[in-house]
């Protein structure tokens, strides 16, 4: 256990503490070797590698004690910060380093060495106290007291370590201190000061225990290894320390006349396991920052994000130029608010207003004004065919008008031109459907101006890169390319699959008639070899009968031909065949 008074951290071993009460003296302790340091605001520590990292009142710097072997230390200053900080919480497994200040209502992060930082949370925040973290399960938790006249109330919450998945936790807390993320980060502990309590919830928000209550003067707590430690206030200017078991209601202390800021508790069972970010920074090339699905890569002020991992220097411009919002890119000022968006986050088309034109004449179509008729005549829409072709990605500076298989809407007369706010759409965006009651209005028009059609309405992206863009008449028409349509070849078709059912019952047919076809060949064969078999046998009977003797006659008993045999008249010479014609 580390007590951190103003001017030196004392370090208490747990093992030596004896659940005795009334102890005088400090248990068996060592003393870290800090030197010029006025007062300690905000400490953390790291088992690992040994190393205490604190801030101190009057230093703009976030320093690192790194206590090596034989009594021997190094400090060395690795962050300079603006303000004073006075929470502190380290990533022991990645080393990045989450702090809050008095100057900014956020929480901001930085790399090990501190040279890349990143605001982690700020919307929301009034007064953030404390921030503690639990890297294995990446979760972090922070308390925020509030505005002025404790509006809004008090609140405890808790978010991924990257901030996302924020969520409130409790709010029915005073004055929260010493909150601790504890088995295995499934649980959250701290201690109220104003009500002099001992509180605990899950970091799902469920399951809230009143652990100890009515405890005067508590002004320090911290929670570790199934014990947890407060301090009181108590004669001559000293400090108890009470300690007791969780699942025990007795209590013992030990006194100190230390000024302690702080508590804590450490082990180096407790700083074990890993996250998205403790092998070799996630891959990220500048912040790594560990969520429950992985880790997500962040850049520095003036880096911008590309392929998710690389962070590359944002773009400088120098006049007439200027930059996007998001550092992406350089435009003219004559980009802004003209209906086009150069910049890929959009931010030169945000806050514009648009004047639009109604033509003279026109048709329905897509990208001209809705034609007008007599006060509260309908028209409908009819659906509008369309045909595809190559893609070629261009962004309509117009909201393109969606088709509808039948609509009605009602139009008021209106013969001069009018002024609205028409934002153009964004990249990727689908085109919606205004709701009938926002054309009730005279001031309303769809459309854009004619003489804004010309060489700059057909840029790189008013098709999508899905189709050609013309200019026919002063209209924007987009020629899609197969398998796209609408307006500005926003919509990806369904792909059909009858042509592969087809092709693929062509293929059985032809297996099958391929199978049937050698089948009747090989059938056709074997019809031929019986047939040329049996006129043989028969030219074989015809020569026989040809050549024997009229008088003979053939019995074809067994044992009248062995009686009737005579070798001696066995033939002398080979029977000769006749060449005859009548064979």
């Amino acid at each position: 256990m580390l007590l951190v008074a103003q001017t030196d951290v004392t370090q208490v071993y747990l093992k030596k503490l004896r659940s005795t009460a009334g102890q005088i003296a400090l248990p068996e302790h060592s003393t870290l070797p800090l030197t010029n340091v006025t007062h300690l605001m905000a400490v953390d520590y790291s088992v690992r590698s040994a190393a205490l990292y604190f801030s101190d009142l009057n230093d703009d710097f976030i320093k690192v004690l790194a206590i090596k072997d034989a009594g021997r230390a190094s400090l060395k200053k690795i962050l300079p910060v603006e303000g004073t900080v006075i929470s502190l919480a380290l990533d022991w497994l990645s080393a990045n380093i989450y702090w809050i200040d008095n100057k900014y209502s956020a929480v901001q992060v930085a790399a090990s060495e501190g040279k890349y930082r990143h605001v982690v949370l700020s919307d929301g925040l009034y007064n953030p106290t404390t921030v503690v973290v639990h890297p294995p399960t990446a979760s972090m938790c922070i308390v925020d007291l509030g505005g002025e006249h404790g509006i809004p109330d008090p609140t405890i919450e808790c978010a991924a370590m990257d901030g996302s998945r924020r969520r409130i936790l409790w709010k029915r807390s005073l004055i929260p201190v010493g909150l601790t993320i504890v088995d295995s980060g499934t649980w959250l502990y701290w201690a109220d000061q104003a009500k002099g309590s001992v509180e605990s919830i899950r970091l799902d928000g469920s399951g809230h225990r009143l652990i100890r209550r009515g405890i005067h003067g508590l002004t320090l707590f911290t929670i570790g290894d199934g014990k947890m430690f407060w301090t009181t206030a108590a004669r001559n200017h000293a400090i108890k320390v009470w300690h007791s078991q969780l699942d025990t209601v007795e209590n013992w202390w030990f006194q100190t006349n230390l000024k302690l800021v702080d508590i804590k508790i450490y082990s180096k069972l407790y700083q074990q396991g890993r996250n998205g970010c403790s092998e070799k920074h996630g891959g990220c090339s500048q912040i790594c920052l560990p969520n429950p699905q992985g880790r997500s890569c962040w850049c520095t002020t003036g880096y911008i994000l590309e392929r998710d991992t690389v962070c590359i220097k944002a773009v400088i411009c120098s006049e007439p130029f200027q930059a996007c919002s998001d550092n992406s890119k350089c435009i003219v000022k004559e980009q802004v608010c003209d209906g086009n968006l150069d910049c890929h986050d959009g931010s030169d088309e945000l806050n514009c207003h648009y004047i639009v034109n109604k033509p003279q004449a026109i048709t329905p179509s897509r990208t001209t004004l809705m034609q007008t008729k007599p006060f509260y005549e309908k028209k409908t829409l009819a659906p509008i065919k369309i045909t595809t072709k190559k893609p070629v990605t261009k962004k309509m500076h117009v909201q393109p008008q969606t088709k509808y298989k039948s609509t009605t809407v009602t139009v008021f007369k209106s013969t001069t031109s009018t002024t609205t706010q028409i934002p153009p759409p964004r990249r990727g965006q689908k085109p919606t459907r205004p709701e009938v009651g926002k054309w009730q209005n005279p001031s309303l028009v769809q459309g854009v101006k004619q003489s804004d059609l010309g060489s700059h309405a057909c840029n790189t992206e008013t098709c999508n890169m899905r189709g050609d863009c013309t200019v026919e008449n002063h209209r924007i028409k987009c020629n899609c390319m197969l398998g796209y349509s609408g307006d500005h070849c926003e919509k990806e078709e369904p792909k059909s699959t009858a042509g592969s059912i087809v092709l693929s019952i062509i293929t059985v047919l032809l297996l099958v008639m391929g199978a049937a076809g050698i089948f009747i060949y090989f059938r056709r064969q074997r019809s031929r070899l019986r047939a040329s078999s049996t006129g043989s046998d028969k030219t074989l009977a015809i020569y026989q009968k040809d050549n024997q003797p009229e008088g003979d006659s053939f019995v074809e008993d067994e044992t009248c031909i062995n009686a009737a045999y005579d070798p001696g008249q066995e033939m002398s010479t080979p029977l000769k065949t006749s060449t005859s014609t009548d064979l």
